[in-house]
């Protein structure tokens, strides 16, 4: 059973708003589904702190406010800095990184509540789901190799851009397709919000998805699916099952190309938010690699009446990215 620590009324408040907004954009009004993510939720997450925002350890200070991590129990612990001490101008980002961090916990937890795919083999190593993450191990020895997790700066970026929708759904084309638009509370993550945003658009399979008309009827956003196909694989995948990104991404760069994406964006995001230095080029290797993506992944539909000439300069359209 989960256990909580907070030191004000306001911080109870805000695990209690943080955690329906998320469940509200992943589940709607699927009481069932809810009920059984609680009740895996208290047995594997063991407890959720709320410390005065003048707080520091090891895990959290004033400019890293909050973590979701794995302890020696292997058991979810959640830790973030509250409204306690903190001054009037924090507060929109204290309520920002509340539900940026359980968003996490939800993105670490989804993928063992359902039966999706887990696991790839390739070359004596294993690939599986942990964390919201992908982990790289030997078959032969269970040793984590190469660069052991990827798949971070999609993450961060996600759990950043789902935290904005949960508090505005007004806006929700707006924070998943439009690479300018501006946040109300910027993080170290948003210079790579762009590139994210191209990856939801080159992983749409269908064009005029409303969204908010979906939340609005008290349905999940995530897991929408269309005859045999998620509206949007990318944004399945980040809460599901992130394997089922690199087995799509995979499928037209060939294999291995998602994990050398994620290594290439991994190092990049890492070194930025640590010491503020982008290396731009990298980015727009990237960039040049996910358009790629996406003009094999549309001649692909074309070919297949999968999507349609017209839908697909929409699409295109719609992410601002010109296909050749």
């Amino acid at each position: 059973m989960t256990k909580f620590y907070y030191t004000c009324t306001k911080d109870k408040e805000l695990i209690v708003k943080s955690f329906n907004k998320v469940a509200k954009l992943i589940f709607g009004s699927n009481k069932e589904e809810l009920r059984n993510f609680i009740n895996f939720y208290q047995d594997i997450v063991k407890e959720i702190s709320i410390y005065p925002a003048d707080y520091e350890d090891e895990n959290i200070r004033y400019k890293v406010p909050g973590i979701c991590r794995i302890d020696k129990d292997k058991k979810i612990v959640i830790e973030m800095l509250g409204f306690n001490k903190a001054k009037n101008s924090d507060y929109n980002f204290i309520k920002h990184e509340a539900i940026h961090e359980f968003t996490h916990s939800f993105a670490d937890l989804l993928p063992f509540m359902y039966e999706s795919k887990k696991e790839i083999i390739r070359d004596n190593i294993k690939y599986q789901t942990h964390m919201g993450l992908i982990e790289e191990t030997s078959l032969k020895t269970g040793r984590l190799v190469g660069q052991h997790y990827y798949g971070k700066m999609f993450n961060e970026t996600m759990m950043d851009l789902i935290s904005f929708i949960s508090e505005d759904n007004s806006k929700i084309d707006d924070i998943l397709y439009a690479p300018s638009y501006i946040t109300k509370v910027e993080t170290d993550y948003s210079l790579f919000y762009p590139l994210t945003k191209l990856m939801i658009v080159a992983f749409s399979n269908k064009v005029d998805v409303n969204y908010l008309e979906f939340i609005k009827n008290k349905q999940g956003i995530f897991d929408l699916k269309e005859s045999d196909y998620y509206l949007n694989d990318f944004l399945y995948g980040i809460l599901f099952n992130p394997l089922h990104i690199e087995i799509n991404y995979d499928k037209y760069m060939g294999s291995g190309s998602y994990l050398e994406l994620c290594h290439t964006l991994d190092r990049t995001f890492s070194i930025c938010v640590k010491n503020n230095k982008l290396n731009k080029s990298n980015l727009k290797e990237c960039s040049l690699l996910i358009k790629t993506f996406f003009k094999l992944k549309c001649k692909d539909y074309l070919d297949n009446d999968i999507m349609s000439k017209k839908d697909i300069t929409k699409l295109v359209i719609r992410g601002c990215y010109e296909i050749k």
